[in-house]
């Protein structure tokens, strides 16, 4: 019968070895997958940062437009209440000057 050091070098120490280095190399992979990982989260979260902080431009732009839309519709009711005063005018009073043809372009 073999001796039990026999069967130890013959068989389970060459196992030994391969199940080592088996795991010698999955750790190195889950590394090199951790970097990728944290690799990828800092590049998604740098994404979500600039994408974040151009909607905050964006909407910004958005109220400011929004003012500036409504100073508009003020400026065109007062040319529009003025040119209707102007036409309710009567006699020697209804006159078309400069002004009323002004008003008659912007509006």
């Amino acid at each position: 019968m073999l001796s039990l050091s026999l069967i130890f070098v013959a068989v389970i120490l060459p196992r030994n070895v391969a199940m080592r280095i088996t795991q010698e190399e999955s750790v190195k992979r889950l590394g090199e997958r951790l970097k990728d990982l944290h690799f990828w989260k800092y590049e998604l979260e740098r994404e979500i940062n600039d994408i974040t902080a151009e909607t905050e431009d964006l909407l910004a732009m958005k109220k400011r437009l929004e003012r500036a839309l409504l100073a508009e519709d003020l400026a065109l009711l007062i040319v529009t209440d003025n040119l209707n005063c102007r036409q309710t005018r009567e006699g020697i009073d209804l006159s078309q000057d400069e002004v009323e043809l002004n008003l008659l372009k912007v509006s």
